[in-house]
């Protein structure tokens, strides 16, 4: 433990903790740095060759020091980030109306009456397990006794559709007609 709190001690002195009330934040990654290397019954730790050079207090400390540099230089899982004013520059969305609601809800419903009358039944099966339900293609594959290349074509051609029926929709676009 004091080889990981120093390595991460350090690794938020440097990139810029030492302005801040710093304690929080490596208390935080020391408990995210052990996280990591006892995932997947200690994958990260079972790395570790001493044949390769460092001792296995050092390869910790590079696993620290990695993993709080990942952390804090990542602006999405940085803590410093956590500004609770809102960032004029980025996306709020607002609150839905009630004609936004009726219009999606109408979309929807138009959209899975197409799927429904276009697709054969071995089609929305896998539409069902690639696109709703976003299972990778080999469990599909393994689910459904095909190969992986056919759930793949399966994934391609059901892309294709729906954008083809967004775009008459006139949901989306075609490409090289700009924005509606």
């Amino acid at each position: 433990m004091p080889v990981v709190q120093a390595r991460v001690a350090r690794t938020v002195a440097r990139l810029g903790g030492a302005n801040r009330d710093a304690r929080e934040v490596v208390s935080d990654l020391v408990q995210d740095t052990f996280a990591v290397l006892f995932d997947r019954d200690g994958h990260v730790l079972r790395s570790w060759d001493p044949a390769r050079g460092l001792s296995l207090r050092n390869f910790v400390g590079l696993v620290a020091e990695r993993h709080a540099r990942s952390v804090l230089t990542t602006r999405r899982r940085s803590p410093w980030t956590d500004d609770p004013r809102p960032d004029p520059d980025e996306w709020a969305p607002s609150a839905p109306s009630a004609g936004d609601a009726v219009e999606s809800r109408d979309l929807l419903r138009t959209a899975l009456q197409r799927v429904e009358a276009e697709l054969s039944p071995k089609g929305l099966v896998m539409f069902d397990a690639l696109l709703l339900d976003d299972r990778s293609a080999e469990e599909v594959a393994t689910a459904h006794e095909v190969s992986v290349d056919s759930v793949y074509q399966w994934r391609r051609r059901l892309l294709e559709r729906v954008r083809s029926w967004m775009t008459a929709l006139g949901r989306i676009t075609p490409i090289g007609q700009g924005r509606r």
